[in-house]
């Protein structure tokens, strides 16, 4: 599921580059380090 969204929220993060690359860039990687943790909880 978490890896099926982070798919979602890339082609949105390539194509709002232009348009607020910081926001959208600070989104992935919040998303990211969240979904890491969340995999990591699940493993455990």
């Amino acid at each position: 599921m978490q890896i099926l969204l982070l798919d979602l929220l890339l082609p949105c993060s390539y194509f709002y580059t232009c348009f607020n690359d910081l926001f959208i860039d600070r989104i992935v990687y919040n998303y990211t380090a969240f979904a890491k943790a969340e995999h990591l909880k699940i493993n455990y």
